[in-house]
């Protein structure tokens, strides 16, 4: 993956030095002030931790950042995918990451895949209602902690820097949209029986 420079990203993703301010600073209230969750609050836990069996894992409380919202946040901020890991040390895991094909990195390519993972449900948060509630919900867990300072387009841009360096891979290509409220359905005609059903009920 290309390595912006910290100079670079204050002007690649935002227009001016106080928009690229206010998502540092939406980053540091959040990231001091941030709600505790337990599993099963599918609306606010990242989605590895949306559900257990074990009722005391259940009961347990866990702060809601991730390690995908660290490292989206240091891609905007210009740093490389590695930023803020370490290689594996543990020979034993090591040489099984090896014999796999995979580089010792490969400790944060779980947090890379949760970014594109949120980054490919775009094409859904305006689409029809069938799935579009949950797509909505995983793109918002992600952006959660920057206020608003981190749109879709920015998302879906490092996914796919994330996504080919990962796999060599172009990311797949859909129109990125921002949040658009629903057109209202049009009214369902009411047929003679429920029209009778209605008017015995009265």
């Amino acid at each position: 993956m290309k390595a912006f420079q910290i100079e670079d990203a204050k002007t690649r993703f935002f227009k001016t030095k106080e928009d690229y301010l206010k998502f540092k600073q939406a980053w540091k209230d959040f990231h001091n002030n941030q709600p505790l969750v337990e599993w099963k609050d599918k609306d606010i836990s990242p989605w590895n931790r949306a559900q257990t069996l074990d009722p005391i894992l259940a009961r347990t409380k866990y702060p809601v950042l991730s390690s995908a919202h660290y490292m989206l946040y240091n891609l905007v901020r210009g740093y490389d995918i590695k930023h803020g890991y370490s290689p594996l040390t543990n020979e034993g895991r090591l040489n099984a990451n090896l014999l796999d094909g995979a580089q010792p990195w490969r400790n944060c390519e779980a947090a890379a895949s949760e970014i594109c993972s949120a980054a490919k449900v775009l094409r859904n948060v305006n689409k029809s209602l069938v799935g579009r509630e949950y797509s909505r919900k995983e793109v918002e867990r992600m952006l959660l902690p920057f206020g608003g300072t981190v749109t879709h387009q920015m998302l879906y841009d490092l996914a796919a820097e994330l996504y080919l360096s990962m796999t060599e891979q172009e990311f797949p290509a859909f129109e990125v949209e921002e949040w658009r409220e629903p057109e209202p359905l049009p009214p369902v005609k009411q047929s003679i029986a429920d029209k009778l059903k209605a008017w015995r009920a009265v």
